[in-house]
């Protein structure tokens, strides 16, 4: 057996299990990959013992994209590496198996089964040389196909070469019109799998389809009065409590119950009784809601059941007498599918002749190739096992291949069938738009317990598996092969209380199939919990942000209201400066997420345009994440806007975005005074474009010498030529040598030039032809990929289905209160065949003449109905999805717009499900600070403990969330204790309960002002002088009489907070990043016009970049924190201090504090005075500091001054030992009494 990296959980342990075939449900974060790896290599070392050449061939790993296979390859490799240290004695052994696998198979199913074509094409009836057709030539295939057959049946009408077939068309265009079916046939015919089930279902004659329909929806309905009967009859006691008129009311009720106890009962009639007892009333309220509401207590269930009952009063009469139009409509649908099935035979036939299949395709010839007796015999002989990831996201026809692989989940006496190894979580399926059907994953489940159940049973297979060099104790389930995952180490205590107290209500096992199993928390807690804890953040948190939106009529107000996107941006700027009490732990100690820590999903893509605009404004480094191919990640979209700017130079968008790309490096200033210049294009402004700055003149001229160029020569190089030649001329793979995804993206340009080069084997050779294509596959593209993640400092934003195996310190669920993509026109459901829009004929009442009414069938409603009802469970489905891709915080985000009488819900949507599963009104979301969620949580470790979660909501951004009062006594705990509340915001009780460096330095230097601004509440400057009270803001005391001064103070300070923007050891790319940081900070301050401030930032500036100190610590500014903020409880106050620049190298072996001055220096003298005003300031900033960064021998405080640097005394210091801490801190406690006391 082999040797595990780390201690498995008894179910881990069972997943190893060799002797029978095993179907894995894994919780989110629960070690699913860990674990797939260990069993791949047991294995492999199982069958080597009796196949040591012939094992890596045994072994077929089935994986959801190709991403995914390759990040298993690397694991094993990196496994079996760290064997071959571990144990040297079969170092032989293990250098083999590495070499190995590389041959591993451990593919996509579309990736095997293209395996198998080419294995077998004989017996395939396919060439050997076929190719994978991409998605816009099968678009284009698709189109040609239909555009085929309608065209043959519009001439043969035209002709007036009736048939049946040319009749039943003739109709069908009476009913939707030709661009509409036209649409609609390329839509299902570009989805074999679909039009395959379609065929089966609709194989049956139109009357014994429509009896299912009826069938199905009388069973609907008479479920539901079923349900609302069995409420009634309950209910006596209380309507006899309530009312006077009880005996008229029991009559109606005893009515209708009476009647629906007969299991045949007439649902009209009991429609009609049910009306009767609606329009009794108590009070103001019908009977039915009276009832409804006083029954239960939960108000999702109350809005549940009002809604049943109205959806049974409105039912049209007719669908229930078979007077509807369904006939009409099933004819049209089948004349549809029969249209749909013959395109397929046409699309089939060129296929064949182009040898050019899709992904589905090759499944689908996979499947029939296996109907081979001979061939499928020689696959599973070679085969011994089978396992496939993600399993929950494959269809019918995908496991179908896998029966066919396995033969004994479909015959259970079959023998020396090889094991299959099924690994998914039915609560993680998501993929229904690509086909994908949940029922599969429960389908094989059933399968595998039956055969093992069997096995067991007559002795076949032992109860007890062998593993671990014992027999292991399992449960009967266990036994025949179910295994459950259900602990997860990826989720802190609050995220999974929180997502199991949504969930468990979330998921309807009658409706969708699927029972929720609750998560066990298996991470290790730093504070640990116990019985009717309150979840404190330590172990983290759950936080909404509402966003209110006033009625239209009172837009007048809306001002006042930030909008969801603001919301959300301003938080995040709390989270990363400290000012929130969501941290992360970095193995030691309780830090502030920085932006990369910090992922944003988002229901749709149109959510993503809202927040990037916003983070635009408010200078929040972001990254949109996309999960699809790589036509849509940013470095092929910059060389498509190339390739297209050259064969349209008015392409102004364009060409901006290529030359602030790294091809040409230009910054957003440039950009902008580009644009001013004049000219009708933008590339003709850049052509006449000249700039003083040298670094700028360079690459402007360089950005043109190159474009001009590639114009020049694109008619006579190739695609392929072409983009290698842009590589060349701008030395691309260079300029992206310090991104860390830059092997990543040098592998998407590998794929554009590959997809060229096939572009042009196929006789195609236009430029403008290949950038319509690859504009095209954007849109059509639906290949599954991982999003990739790069390390760079970005708030990540993408959609829910690209976070899909991906996991995130902190995650905000943004624009919850909204929905899906719609429908478009055609209705698809898994088991029931489709809906289209129609309109169908209607006597008009005059004579013979007919009108065209939209049809309204049984037909309708019920596909409509169960593809609402699965659309809804796999919405829940993506909410856990979603929820569980946080391993420290959750954050909520929502729009609640305002009604006349509370606020608007979208009830599909992740908000509307989260408030309907934990039985919350919407009206605390907009009216109250928090809610309360109690529920019990199993630990993997320990008991079972009910524990409360206070959630927060959050409808602005004050600088701080989670306030706390803490009392004296609490204070030398905290001090001792927890370092995580120095970075933390306190409230006080009293105003000097709180004590900054601002107000200690005031203190000290100056008591009449501080007796006047402190102790009396009296302004001691001119208004035009700023006011440093409040600790949370920029807590400086700078010497200026006049406003222009404090106005340029703030402005220079703001530059300089952003030092590490334009101080890198990218030395030539400073000055544009310079000039970019000063014209923001000047039109955030609204002075573009000010000549002299203008002048003053730019010169001190430029200095201050030339400066050999600053330039010394160039590689520094990486590791260092700006505007960091310190509390630090003390003798019954809480100090703060807020520092311009704590400076830390790589080790933290430097730590200093620096901290910016804009005063006027004329001498060193000037400095030392100035040094020694701000010593006080500065002392306390460095005795802040030692608690944090403790053992140091000695702590540097520096001051900078901004105008001054260009000469010897630009800084000044000072430096205390730890023997002057100590002192520091007995003065500075006496001084702190003496303040209080005042």
């Amino acid at each position: 057996m082999l040797k595990t990296d780390f201690t498995f959980t008894k179910d881990q342990t069972l997943a190893l299990m060799r002797d029978r075939h095993l179907v894995v449900t894994a919780n989110a974060g629960s070690g699913k990959t860990s674990v797939l790896v260990e069993k791949y290599l047991d294995l492999l070392l199982h069958l080597r013992k009796k196949k040591p050449y012939d094992a890596i061939r045994s072994i077929v790993a089935i994986t959801f994209t190709r991403q995914a296979a390759g990040d298993m390859k690397a694991k094993i490799t990196s496994k079996i590496s760290k064997r071959m240290i571990e144990d040297p004695g079969n170092l032989k052994m293990w250098k083999q198996l590495r070499e190995q696998i590389s041959s591993a198979k451990v593919s996509t199913i579309h990736s095997f089964c293209n395996s198998l074509l080419r294995d077998y094409p004989v017996e395939a009836e396919i060439s050997p040389v076929f190719r994978e057709m991409d998605e816009y030539e099968s678009n284009y295939f698709a189109e040609f196909a239909v555009d085929s057959i309608i065209d043959d049946y519009s001439s043969a009408l035209q002709n007036g070469n009736f048939d049946e077939n040319i009749e039943n068309y003739a109709e069908l265009l009476t009913s939707v019109s030709i661009s509409k079916l036209r649409q609609f046939l390329v839509q299902i015919v570009k989805e074999p799998v679909l039009l395959r089930s379609l065929k089966d279902f609709y194989n049956n004659n139109p009357e014994e389809t429509y009896q299912i329909y009826l069938t199905i929806f009388k069973e609907y309905f008479k479920n539901n009065i079923n349900e609302i009967a069995e409420i009634f009859n309950n209910s006596h006691d209380v309507i006899e409590s309530s009312v006077k008129n009880y005996h008229e009311i029991k009559i109606a009720i005893d009515t209708f119950t009476d009647h629906v106890k007969n299991k045949d009962f007439d649902i009209s009639l009991a429609i009609i009784y049910l009306k009767i007892i609606h329009n009794l009333k108590v009070g103001n309220k019908k009977l039915t809601n009276f009832i409804v509401d006083a029954y239960f207590s939960n108000t999702a269930k109350k809005t549940e059941y009002r809604d049943k009952i109205k959806e049974i009063l409105e039912i049209n009469i007719n669908y229930l007498d078979g007077n509807d139009d369904s006939s009409l409509y099933l004819k049209n649908i089948y004349s549809f599918v029969e249209l749909a099935l013959e395109a397929d035979a046409r699309l089939w036939e060129m296929k064949h002749e182009q040898s050019a299949y899709t992904f589905d395709d090759l499944l689908i010839l996979a499947l029939r190739l296996m109907e081979n007796d001979e061939v499928r015999g020689k696959i599973i002989k070679d085969l011994d096992f089978l396992m496939v990831d993600e399993f929950q996201d494959t269809n019918h026809i995908q496991y179908d291949m896998v029966r066919r692989l396995v033969p004994q989940l479909a015959d259970t006496d079959y023998k020396d069938s090889p094991k299959v190894f099924i690994v998914g979580d039915a609560k993680q399926s998501i993929y229904g738009f690509r086909s994908a059907d949940v029922s599969v994953f429960n389908q094989a489940q059933t399968d595998i317990e039956s055969f093992n159940r069997a096995a067991v049973n007559e002795k076949r297979l032992s109860r007890s598996p062998y593993i671990f060099d014992k027999f292991q104790d399992v449960s009967d389930s266990q036994s025949w092969g179910r295994i459950s995952l259900a602990d997860t180490f990826r989720l802190l205590p609050a995220v999974a209380h929180f997502t199991n107290a949504v969930c468990s209500n979330l998921f309807d096992s009658k409706k969708s199939g699927i029972s929720y199993e609750k998560l066990v928390c298996g991470r290790s807690l730093i504070h640990p919990l116990t019985n009717d804890d309150i979840i404190t953040h330590e172990n983290g948190a759950i936080k909404f942000l509402v966003a209110i939106k006033p009625r239209k009529d009172e837009s007048h107000e809306s001002d006042i209201y930030p909008s969801e996107e603001n919301l959300t941006a301003d938080y995040i700027q709390n989270i990363i400066k400290g000012k929130s009490v969501l941290k992360i732990h970095n193995g030691s100690e309780y830090i502030n997420p920085n932006y990369k820590d910090i992922a944003i999903l988002c229901r749709k893509k149109s959510s993503i345009q809202k927040l990037s605009k916003v983070f635009i404004e408010k200078k929040i480094p972001y990254s949109i994440v996309s999960g699809k191919g790589f036509y849509q990640t940013q470095e092929i979209s910059d060389f498509l806007s190339l390739l297209n700017f050259i064969t349209n130079q008015n392409d102004d968008i364009g060409i901006a975005g290529v030359l602030k790309s790294p091809m040409f490096n230009l910054n957003d200033g440039e950009l902008m005074n580009i644009a001013r210049q004049k000219g009708s294009t933008f590339f003709e402004k850049f052509k006449s474009y000249q700039t003083d700055v040298a670094d700028s003149a360079f690459f402007i001229n360089r950005a043109r010498i190159i474009l001009q160029e590639l114009i020049d020569i694109s008619s006579v190089l190739s695609v392929s030529e072409l983009i290698i030649k842009i590589i060349e001329l701008t030395d691309y793979f260079g300029a992206i040598e310090k991104f860390d995804a830059r092997e990543q993206i040098k592998s998407n340009i590998s794929r554009l030039i590959e997809s060229a080069r096939e572009f042009e084997s196929k006789g195609y050779k236009s430029l403008y032809e290949f950038i319509r294509r690859a504009y095209s596959l954007i849109d059509f593209s639906s290949e599954a990929e991982a999003a990739f993640i790069s390390d760079d400092n970005v708030v990540r934003i993408m959609t829910v289905h690209a976070s899909k195996g991906l996991e995130f310190p902190v995650v905000i669920l943004f624009d919850s209160n909204s929905r899906g993509s719609a429908d478009s026109g055609i209705i698809k459901s898994k088991n029931l065949g489709i809906s289209l829009p129609m309109m169908l004929p209607a006597n008009s009442g005059e004579g013979e003449k007919f009108i065209l009414n939209s049809a309204d069938t049984v037909v309708q409603k019920v596909v409509k109905d169960v593809k609402s009802n699965d659309d809804l469970a796999e919405e829940a489905r993506l909410l856990y999805v979603a929820m569980t891709r946080a391993k420290y915080h959750l954050i909520i985000s929502a729009t609640l717009r305002q009604t006349q009488k509370s606020y608007s819900l979208e009830k599909k949507s992740f908000f509307g499900l989260i408030t309907k599963s934990i039985d919350k009104s919407i009206d605390l979301f907009a009216e109250q600070d928090n809610i309360t969620i109690t529920d019990i949580l199993d630990f993997t470790e320990g008991e079972n403990l009910n524990l409360i979660q206070k959630i927060e909501i959050i409808r602005e951004c004050t600088g701080f969330d989670n306030v706390k009062v803490i009392s004296d006594i609490q204070f030398e705990n905290i001090f001792e204790n927890n370092l995580d509340y120095y970075t933390n915001k306190i409230c006080p009780e009293n105003r000097f309960d709180i004590l900054s460096a601002t107000k200690y330095s005031i203190f000290l230097n100056d008591f009449d002002s501080f007796s006047k601004r402190y102790i009396l509440g009296l302004p001691d400057k001119p208004n035009f002088i700023a006011d440093y009270d409040t600790p949370d803001e920029n807590e400086k005391f700078e010497e200026v009489q006049k406003a222009d001064g404090t106005l340029y103070g703030s402005i220079i300070h703001r530059i300089c907070e952003r030092i590490n923007e334009w101080c890198s050891d990218a030395k030539s790319e400073n000055y544009n990043s310079l000039e970019l940081v000063i014209n923001q900070t000047l039109e955030e301050f609204n002075q573009t016009d000010n000549d002299s401030i203008i002048e003053r930032a730019n010169r001190e500036s430029n200095m201050i970049l030339k400066n050999h100190f600053i330039q010394e610590n160039f590689d520094n500014f990486q590791y260092s924190e700006f505007e960091k903020e310190l509390n630090m409880p003390l003798a019954g106050s809480i100090i703060t201090g807020n520092i311009d620049l704590l400076l830390k190298n790589h080790d933290n072996s430097i730590i200093e504090v620096w901290d910016w001055k804009s005063n006027h220096v004329t001498d060193k003298n000037d400095a030392d005075k100035l040094l020694e005003h701000y010593r006080p300031q500065l002392e306390l900033y460095l005795y802040l500091i030692s608690k944090l960064y403790q053992q140091k021998e000695r702590y540097t405080g520096r001051l900078l001054f901004t105008m001054a640097a260009d000469i010897d005394y630009f800084m000044t210091e000072i430096s205390l030992s730890q023997k002057d801490i100590d002192n520091f801190e007995k003065q500075f406690t006496e001084k702190l009494f003496e303040i209080k006391s005042y």
